[in-house]
This record gives C-alpha cells, sequence and structure tokens, in this order.
C-alpha cells in the first residue's frame, strides 16, 4: 500500500476513534430518558443486597427479605433505614407494618395538600417553606424530646389553607379543620393517635397567634420551627415569641440564618 495512503488511512482512524470518544462523553452528559431511567433501576434491584437502602430518582427504596423491591420509597435514607429495621424485627410482609413515614408524607397525603393549596406552591409560605420548617422540627425534636410525627406533619398542614401572602388570621384554624376532615374520613390518610391529633389540630390552629401559650413540648417545638424559619422572609427571630429553651438559644437562633 502506497505510504500517502497509509498515512491518510491512520489520519481517519483516529479522528473516528476521536469521534467516538466524543459521542460517549457526550451520552453521558445527555439526561437519561424515562425508559433508560427505568432500566437503571432495574440493574440496581437486581445488584442491590437484601434490605440495603438504595436510591431511586431522587429517593430510597428498600430490598425486602424475600430479594424483592418492597415499592416502598422514603425521602430520607434514615427513613428508609428505620423502616428496614421494622422488617427485621416484625419479619412481615411490608404491607402489614404502618409505623412509619413513607416517601413525601405517604406521597398521595403531599399530593393532596399541595392540591388544595390556593397560593403559588413556590410561595413564601409554600413547599420551600414546609420542608425548611420539617427540617428545623426535626431537629430540635433531638433535643426537646417533642414527638417527631407530630412535628413533621404540623410542617406541611400549618400553612396549607392560606388564602394569601399577607394578613390572613383564619388560616391555622382552617388547617386545623383540614385536619381533622381528613382523620374522620374512612381512609384516613393520618396513621396518628387521638392525642397525636388533638396536639397537630392545636398547633395549626394557633401557630401564628403571637399571644398564644401550651405547655405541651410538642406544640412548643412546632411553634418554634416555624418561628426560626422568619428568616427567609427577612425577619429576624426573637426569642421572646420562641417557646422551649433550647430554641432561644442565640446560637440556635443563628444557626438556621443559612
Amino acid at each position: 500500500m502506497d505510504e500517502t495512503i497509509k498515512k491518510k488511512l491512520k489520519r481517519l482512524l483516529v479522528k473516528a476513534a476521536r469521534e467516538q470518544l466524543n459521542l460517549e462523553k457526550l451520552r453521558k452528559l445527555l439526561p437519561l430518558t424515562r425508559k433508560q431511567r427505568e432500566n437503571e433501576q432495574i440493574k440496581k434491584l437486581k445488584s442491590a443486597k437484601t434490605g440495603a437502602p438504595i436510591t431511586i430518582d431522587k429517593s430510597y427504596g428498600i430490598i425486602g427479605p424475600d430479594g424483592k423491591d418492597t415499592g416502598k420509597r422514603f425521602i430520607r435514607k434514615e427513613d428508609a433505614e428505620n423502616y428496614l429495621r421494622q422488617l427485621r424485627q416484625n419479619k412481615e410482609n411490608p404491607k402489614n407494618i404502618t409505623n412509619h413515614r413513607e416517601y413525601d408524607l405517604r406521597k398521595e397525603l403531599l399530593d393532596l395538600i399541595i392540591k388544595q393549596f390556593k397560593l403559588d406552591i413556590g410561595s413564601d409560605h409554600g413547599l420551600s417553606h414546609w420542608e425548611r420548617v420539617e427540617e428545623i422540627g426535626r431537629y430540635l425534636a433531638k433535643y426537646t424530646k417533642a414527638d417527631p410525627e407530630v412535628v413533621y406533619l404540623f410542617s406541611y398542614f400549618h400553612d396549607s389553607k392560606r388564602e394569601n401572602e399577607g394578613h390572613d388570621p383564619e388560616h391555622g384554624r382552617r388547617a386545623s379543620l383540614f385536619i381533622k376532615e381528613l382523620y374522620n374520613k374512612s381512609t384516613n390518610p393520618l396513621a396518628i393517635s387521638s392525642e397525636q391529633l388533638n396536639q397537630l389540630v392545636f398547633a395549626c390552629e394557633h401557630h401564628s397567634d403571637s399571644g398564644a401559650k401550651s405547655g405541651d413540648i410538642t406544640v412548643q417545638t412546632c411553634w418554634d420551627a416555624d418561628r426560626l424559619d422568619l428568616w427567609r422572609i427577612g425577619i429576624v427571630p426573637h426569642k421572646h415569641f420562641l417557646n422551649t429553651d433550647f430554641a432561644k438559644q442565640e446560637k440556635v437562633i443563628q444557626f438556621w440564618h443559612k
């Protein structure tokens, strides 16, 4: 073969290899299609160890004792691990276990709350605020020993019945009635006791009343979690309006200024 042709062929091969490499890099940068995501999930499920929490579309899934996907999804890894411990302790079918927080407030409950919300979900009193209150409440509850389930539910219900972003003194009462309505349904999505219901209802009804008082540490923790998120609208939380000794600490107030 002519030397010139050999060199030209070599250059073409190098160019083709380089272009193929660039194409592979490009494929990795492109977002996965729905089908590709499903295939990736199947691969994860097949390779996952029994009982190991695995990430699936920004949530956590669980492989049950039978080696199959339980179908449960959790927004936090620690919730997935708690559920796994229950599986091991009870050695029952996952469907029989109800004392846990499922992915996104049992997703259908959160969907229900969002669907009826009259304001923009991205507003100052919308979903990002609810999630922030949940985060603060979880942090406070570790130290105040409040009921974490009530605090968790409060974070998503307390502003869910707002009708405007300003003065709306009745939104807490409307939220409490909404909770009672759900609790009294035959398909009650709230897996809580009557005592927890009373705490949740009282906390939601009076959370925006600066003069409201409660000796219940769980209610106090709910209110403090909400008020420590005043930073988001440019208001510095004042310890005079906080309830628990832990939340009143300056270092705690400043910690949530982020």
